[in-house]
């Protein structure tokens, strides 16, 4: 500010413009140089709407203090580098997105959000798709596997209360609950495509070659296949159990081993094992098969694969008194029908040349056509 003065020589244009020039110059030159830097914060990417099932399912194994455990068990020995406990939390933010593009195409989905998302684990970032196929390569480095798979199946999921819910049971013709539960063997074929060679490649590999052999295909067109045996739980949906096998399925030892997952289920959830019903198909209606199951005292019911046992006299007479019930199916193909009491003469131990007891024993009942 520059006070008015009365000397005309003050006042003049002239000398006024000069006066203003040097007292601006003088401000300058006292002051230092301020710069203003405009920050625009831009707004966060919003969390897609598959992140509630994730922290949802984050959340139950919380409440179940299984986050700890789930870090000892799943320790795979590496130096350096993400561990087993970040694999497992990357495939179940995985598996409760949408199924896009495989693992690169869920990378490419959470491109910015992967820290957001470990945060709700309490990790600091998912693995990238080549950090994930870093550790899968060393997987088998984990120590106890079958251990671990058994106790993640049952333990780790934390579903105690609902195997014991009578929600998820099955409910007889006198009353009697029933944790039912399946096993089926599924065959995934796969075709042998030609191997990249030249010069500049490295040696090429089939990653196949572990788990794969060749085998019968059914209907499914490949040279080599594997087999996923699935024990899962009919009332509630859950998968319980799985073994993975090169090839087909080895039926009698596959059911041996669910059977004894069975066992551990029903003692470590409080269920009455003799009120357990495991189901599977014709694969196996064999005396092997059979003698399996029944080996652990367990109640089952299949189809069974012989048919000696309808010539026997006992039977005879039954199935000519007997009334017949038409079996519920899909509609397609020829109509069944089975005695409306086949647990009275067609028991689970057929095929083992015992019987046991009604009251332990559901019925291997098989459907026959009329």
């Amino acid at each position: 500010m520059v006070a008015a003065s009365s000397d005309p020589a003050l006042v003049a244009p002239g000398r006024w413009t000069e006066s203003l020039s040097r007292l601006e110059a003088a401000t300058e030159s006292s002051m230092p140089n301020v710069q203003t830097v405009v920050i625009h914060k831009r707004k966060p990417l919003p969390l897609p709407a598959w992140v509630v099932t994730f922290t949802f399912l984050v959340s139950l194994l919380r409440q179940g203090n299984l986050m700890a455990e789930l870090a000892q068990r799943c320790a795979i020995p590496r130096q350096g580098g993400y561990g087993g406990f970040d694999l497992l939390i990357a495939g179940l933010a995985f598996f409760s997105a949408p199924q896009t593009g495989g693992i690169k195409g869920f990378a490419r989905a959470i491109l910015g959000l992967s820290s957001r998302v470990a945060e709700i684990a309490g990790l600091k970032k998912l693995p990238s798709p080549a950090s994930l196929s870093r550790l899968l390569a060393v997987a088998d480095r984990l120590e106890r596997a079958d251990e671990f798979v058994g106790w993640l199946w049952a333990q780790g999921c934390a579903c105690r209360d609902l195997l014991r819910s009578q929600l998820v049971q099955a409910l007889d013709a006198c009353g009697c609950f029933w944790t039912v539960l399946d096993f089926d063997p599924t065959v995934t074929a796969q075709r042998l495509r030609a191997l990249p060679e030249g010069d500049d490649l490295p040696p090429a590999r089939r990653r196949s070659a572990k788990t794969c052999a060749p085998g019968h295909t059914g209907r499914k067109r490949g040279q080599t296949q594997f087999s996923t045996a699935m024990l899962s739980h009919a009332g509630a949906g859950l998968w319980l159990h799985a073994t993975v096998w090169a090839g087909n399925t080895p039926c009698a030892e596959a059911i041996g081993i669910a059977a004894a997952a069975i066992v551990r289920l029903v003692a470590w959830a409080g269920l009455d094992l003799d009120r357990t019903l495991l189901r599977f198909d014709g694969a196996g209606g064999n005396h092997p098969s059979i003698a399996a199951v029944a080996a652990h005292s367990l109640p089952y019911l299949t189809r069974l694969g012989r048919c000696h046992v309808l010539n026997k006299l006992d039977v005879m007479a039954y199935l000519s008194t007997a009334a017949w019930v038409a079996v519920a199916d899909s509609g397609s193909g020829p109509r069944r029908h089975a005695p409306r009491r086949s647990a009275q003469f067609c028991h689970a131990t057929v095929a083992c040349g015992r019987l046991r007891p009604a009251a332990k024993s559901a019925a291997a009942r098989r459907a026959i056509r009329r």
